[in-house]
Formats: C-alpha cells, structure tokens, sequence
C-alpha cells in the first residue's frame, strides 16, 4: 500500500470501524481486529455469501510478523488459504486463516491448540505438514507446506490419468490414510479437491479442517465442531449422511472409494453404476477393492486403511506384472434373453443340451469368419473381436439364421446380439495367463445387445456406415440353402441414452425380413429413447 494510503501510521487517529485507537503500521483507517472481521466464511453464519471478502495478501502480511503473503489462492467454507515466505527460513509456505464463526465456541482454543499439536507431529510424504499455529485478535490459522502443483480436481478436468499412474497415486493416498488413522485422525472430506499433485508427481493429503481426533480412551474431538457432521455430499459416506457421532475411520475409507473410482473412470459412482473395469482397464482385482470401500454399511468396508492399502499395493504390483495389447476393434456380443428362465422352464438336462448347441452353431460361424478371436465366454454368450465390420455383421447374420431356423425340440434359444466398434484393452494376468478385454468398448457392445430383443442384431453407427457398404443380401448359411439371396434390411432406431454414459448413442438393425424383427427395441432399465429416428 502507498504512503499516501497511511493516516500518519501512527496510534494517534482511531479506527474507522471501532473507534479504537490504530497501532503503529496499521492500514488506513483499520484495526486489526475490524479487518479480521471482514473475513467471515459463507455457510457458517447467517450473513449473505455475497459479503465474503478475505483480506488480500497485503493486508494479511500486515497482519503476520515473519512472513509475505504473495497471493490468495483458494477460499472456501472452511477459510482462505494463502502463498507466503516465512522471511527466517526463506522457504515458501501456505497460510490458511480460519473463519471467525469457528471460534465462537469458548472452549475451542483449547481444543484448537492441542489437535494442532496433534496435526502437527504428522510426519509422512503423503500429507501436506503443518509448520506452525496461532491465532491473531481471535482468527486462528495454520502455517503449512506449500505444495507447488494442482489438486487432484484439476487433474480431473483434465481427463483422468493413464491407469497405472491413477493406481500408483491412489496407493501413495491410502498409505498416507494408514499413517494419518494410526495416529487417532479421522480426515473426513477426502475427495479430489484435497488432494495436491506435487511438481514431483506425489499425492499428498491437505485441509484437514472437518477432521476427527481420537484422543486416548477412545474421546474424540472435532477440530471444526460447527461442521462436523458435514463433508463433501458424493463424497461422504452414508453413515455421514445421516450425521452420525459413530462415523469413524471407515467414512474416510468409503470417501476413498469414491475417488478411486472417479480417478480410474472419470465419473462419480453414483446410482447403478459399472465396475470400474467395464470403463478403463484395469483388472477385476481392482474392481473388487473398490467395490469394497464403497459399501454402504461400515463393517461390510475394510476395516482399516492399512489392510486397503495391503489389497491395493498387491492390485498395482499385479498390473504392471499384466501384458496389456491396447487396440481398436470391431467387437460383437451375444447373449440369451431370460437364459434363467429358459434353464427352469427346460430343466437342468435339457437346458445344458440347449447352451451346447447354441455354443456349438456360434463356434461353426466364427470357424469361416476370418481373424475372429472369442475374447471373452460368459457362459451364455460370448463377446468376439472380429478384424472388419462387414465380417461381424455376416457373421452376426449367420449366428442369427441358424439359431432361428434350427430345430430344438422344445422351447428355442433366443439369441439377440450387439456390434460396436472402439479402443479395447486385453490385459493378460500374470498368475493365470487368463486375458480379460477391458474398457468402455466393451461395455457399450454389452449394452447394445442387452437393449436387443430375441432375434435381433443391433449395432451402432459405425458399424453400420462400414458394413452396409458390402453387404447387400443376407450371407450364405452352409446346408441352408433359403438363406442365399434374402434381401437386407437397415432401419435406424435413433438415438438411445446407456446408463453410466453421457452421450446418446445411434441404435441401427439389420435383418432379413421373416427372419429378424426390424422394429426399434423397447426402452429398458439400463437404455431408453433420447431421439426418435426420423
């Protein structure tokens, strides 16, 4: 501030605000104390948001001996958090400046000052270290690391990171979690936003504001009491929801969970949603772990850190012991409508003698399909990487002619199928040798023919513009002479919404006429009509 902006720096002229006399060096016109009472947090008292103004680093250097504040850079409800150098050390740091309103308990300075010590004996690469605390006029701060880098929030805006990477972070957080429980801290808002990606590409753990100390004999304290039922909505477990006192390190746990799965897939687990491995490729290993921490009953969730962490640490030493072959494929699934129902309306003999023979005409199809891999067998259907669209879509016409054309002897088999094509992982473990394909492909080709009816062969758009190039007539089926010739239909069904994706997808059929159904499929729990074909 200029020295034109200076009453006389003296305390002969009083404060603009209170009347009190101004200390030597004080901003125009303002007490130290006024000034901290500008810095009022929204959601923690019952003034407007609007009102919310911290002091600018200027002001705030005038404030603390020992150090210049460079800049704020991050506000919030739980205070405003500030670059500064702390001028003995010359090295940088960060100041956060607690509201006012967190004060107002009488027995909170106690309480702040003996969790501060607490905090600040936490000595661990994965959590961001606190220097020094205090309090100037009643606003209580902390003096901490400075960590030069982005919150993992940003990182996500971004995209998320390559899986090996998102594993390696998340290992280096659950570490930091172990460490933090062991010493009786409960964090209680672990999301994205709280957690920096150093220059270094370490994870490291920060705002402890919400967190829970467990002091001997099993007391706990909440360094913000007036907060601490809250958190961050999609990130708090349901125990904490509920705004239960019982809440313990298990919430942290479940919040991990829901980071974990926004950092491998890029989406909030929220609703129905898909294992991680049908979104990004990883292994099914990691879809158990996470599927673990997000339980929503507290004992059914690790039961500590440490053991996430052990389950974790072995889930990242087996994917980099994994061959992976990343590529773009064209990739068809089949699968039986209501094979429960068949295998009780059949019985048990004559169900299995029905899955033989469907498994038996799919295999005789993809034996004249040329480059056609079974990357997967579930049993009741198979998911199969074929080299070109127009292969997978006669191979899907062929599979579909006999399976209705063969004589069963009782209630048919109905197939239905699904043709997509995208990026596919297939991860080959290590232990097992066993390959597994991963990735959104993979789980876009499933729901296509999930949405089918029995009998009908869907695919999406590019499949579609590829393979009606060259096929203009139903294939050749072998010993089924009627096949020959029949005449192609394509109709378009429109645009279909997947759970668990953001863009509608264009539905198409192909499908001779007597033999397929050719009409639009109907809506169902997992897809429904956004846009009606024209």
């Amino acid at each position: 501030m200029s020295e034109e902006g200076r009453e006389g720096g003296g305390a002969a002229h009083a404060c603009e605000k209170c009347g009190r006399p101004l200390p030597g060096g004080a901003l125009s016109g303002v007490c130290p104390t006024c000034l901290l009472k500008r810095t009022k947090v929204p959601g923690l008292s019952a003034s407007d948001p609007s009102e919310f103004e911290p002091l600018t680093a200027g002001e705030l250097s005038e404030l603390m001996d020992g150090y210049e504040v460079i800049a704020l850079i991050n506000r919030g409800g739980m205070g405003a958090v500030y670059k500064a150098t702390q001028l003995a050390l010359d090295r940088p740091v960060a100041i956060k400046m607690l509201p006012l309103e967190v004060a107002a308990d009488p027995e909170f300075e106690d309480r702040f000052s003996r969790e501060a010590k607490t905090m600040a004996r936490l000595d661990h690469a994965g959590i961001v270290r606190i220097h020094e605390f205090g309090d100037i006029e009643g606003q209580f701060y902390f003096v901490m690391e400075f960590v030069d880098g982005r919150d993992l929030a940003q990182v996500l805006q971004e995209g998320s990171p390559p899986p090996d990477e998102a594993l390696e972070l998340l290992l280096q957080i659950a570490d930091a979690l172990a460490y933090a429980h062991g010493q009786g801290i409960v964090h209680r808002d672990i999301k994205p936003g709280n957690v920096m990606l150093g220059a270094d590409g370490r994870a490291k753990i920060t705002d402890f504001g919400l967190a829970k100390i467990t002091g001997a004999g099993g007391a706990a304290y909440d360094i913000t009491q007036t907060r601490a039922s809250l958190g961050t909505p999609h990130y708090m477990a349901p125990e904490q929801h509920r705004g239960s006192a019982k809440a313990d390190a298990r919430a942290d746990i479940y919040s991990f969970g829901v980071l974990a799965y926004e950092l491998l897939t890029g989406k909030l687990p929220i609703g129905n949603f898909a294992p991680p491995s049908e979104l990004a490729p990883v292994g099914l290993d990691v879809d158990r772990l996470v599927l673990r921490a997000l339980r929503s009953e507290p004992g059914e969730r690790f039961q500590s850190a440490a053991e996430l962490r052990d389950e974790l640490g072995a889930a990242v030493r087996n994917a980099g012991r994994a061959a992976r072959e990343k590529l773009t494929a064209v990739l068809l699934f089949t699968d039986l409508v209501d094979s429960v129902g068949l295998n009780a309306r059949l019985g048990t003999e004559a169900y299995v003698r029905a899955i033989d023979r469907h498994d038996a005409i799919i295999k005789t199809v993809l034996d004249s399909t040329a480059d056609a891999k079974v990357l997967q067998h579930t049993g009741d259907g198979f998911l199969i990487r074929v080299a070109l669209a127009s292969e997978a879509v006669s191979a899907a016409l062929r599979i579909q002619y006999r399976m209705t054309h063969a004589d069963w002897g009782g209630e048919a088999p109905r197939v239905r199928i699904g043709l997509h094509l995208g990026e596919v992982v297939e991860i080959t473990e290590h232990n097992t040798g066993v390959t597994k394909p991963v990735g959104l492909a993979t789980n876009i080709a499933s729901r296509i023919a999930a949405l089918a009816t029995g009998g009908q062969v869907l695919m999406s758009r590019v499949i579609f513009d590829e393979a009606r190039q060259y096929l203009k007539q139903h294939p050749e089926v072998d010993g089924e002479p009627a096949a020959r010739g029949l005449p192609l239909s394509w109709p378009a069904h429109g645009r279909y919404l997947f759970q668990g994706t953001d863009e509608p997808v264009e539905i198409f059929e192909v499908g001779a006429t007597g033999v397929a159904p050719l009409a639009p499929p109907p809506d169902t729990e997992k897809a429904k009509r956004a846009v009606a074909a024209i």
